[in-house]
């Protein structure tokens, strides 16, 4: 990993100042900077879907190859700008408009998953295929098996699917990324904070990285706000949970908070849900944690079974 970190003009969040510009500077185990390098050597990429956890920088990679390669791209929040309009509109007017030079270009779509399966995805497929002599298609995603298979098929799927050799390799290269950020920025620090945040968040490293920032005061890193974290977020969730038909706002809630595992969840409510629930409900409040503790390996996407154990529990009280 290069020691001299480019950093972004007129940016102030630490995640976007410190984004990757290229590959030398992503941090990947050699497997993917193998994968990713060819596609740089070759000048060309192919239809992408990169399927991995949040904040390990799909995106940033995805990015930093049309940027390495002198493409123009355009960027799409898929959980934002799902339904076919954007297809229609934004995608076919970036795509027809005039270039200033003759590459192909690049649409970038964060969090694809969360695009209509039975509208926009579909409108989807058919703009790979329209245009495949002028475009290519990145696609992000969490859980690549909420993409329909005719997308699946036209594009090359890289899975970040790293072990925990894979996990504590890449959390050691990016705290020598944090140690040097903290440098550039003239903040002190102590490894045992340092390391705290890191594993507590990892392998998220834009999660990392958006909290060591909230943790600096007086240009000191501390760790005033690391404790509190997680349970202000299970608090959240306690009265979340107190309140009927927000289905959304649970939803929201999972994915806030990817970082909580289930039985950090599950054991938290057992020992704080005093008042969460009616009197009269307690039994199947435990018989409900002890099914979903029974099952829990059997889930093949972590986040649908929390939100799922989530619902059920709140349907004792409406």
């Amino acid at each position: 990993m290069n020691n001299k970190i480019k950093t972004v003009l007129n940016e102030f969040i630490f995640s976007q100042k410190y984004r990757p510009q290229t590959l030398e500077d992503c941090i990947l185990t050699p497997e993917y900077t193998k994968l990713f390098q060819n596609m740089i050597d070759n000048k060309e990429i192919q239809n992408i879907i990169l399927d991995g956890e949040k904040g390990i920088g799909k995106t940033t990679i995805a990015i930093m190859l049309c940027k390495v390669l002198n493409l123009e791209y355009i960027l799409i929040n898929g959980s934002l700008d799902r339904n076919i309009d954007t297809v229609r509109t934004d995608i076919t007017r970036f795509i027809t408009s005039a270039s200033f030079s003759n590459n192909i270009k690049v649409v970038i779509i964060d969090e694809a998953e969360y695009m209509n399966l039975q509208s926009t995805q579909p409108a989807l497929r058919s703009f790979i295929e329209k245009y495949s002599k002028v475009a290519r298609f990145i696609l992000t995603c969490n859980n690549s098996d909420i993409i329909i298979d005719p997308i699946k098929s036209r594009c090359t799927l890289i899975q970040f699917n790293y072990s925990i050799e894979d996990k504590k390799y890449l959390m050691l290269q990016f705290r020598r990324k944090l140690i040097t950020i903290l440098n550039i920025e003239n903040i002190k620090y102590n490894d045992v904070t340092l390391n705290k945040i890191i594993t507590k968040f990892n392998p998220d490293m834009r999660g990392i990285l958006n909290n060591i920032q909230l943790n600096i005061s007086d240009g000191e890193l501390n760790d005033n706000t690391v404790n509190n974290v997680l349970e202000n977020s299970l608090t959240e969730l306690k009265d979340l949970l107190k309140c009927e038909n927000n289905y959304n706002e649970l939803r929201l809630w999972v994915g806030n908070n990817t970082d909580i595992t289930f039985y950090k969840i599950l054991n938290w409510l057992y020992e704080n849900d005093k008042g969460v629930f009616k009197f009269e409900n307690y039994g199947n409040v435990i018989l409900i944690y002890r099914n979903y503790d029974i099952n829990y390996n059997l889930s093949s996407n972590k986040d649908i079974y929390i939100l799922a154990f989530l619902l059920e529990l709140q349907r004792l009280n409406n």
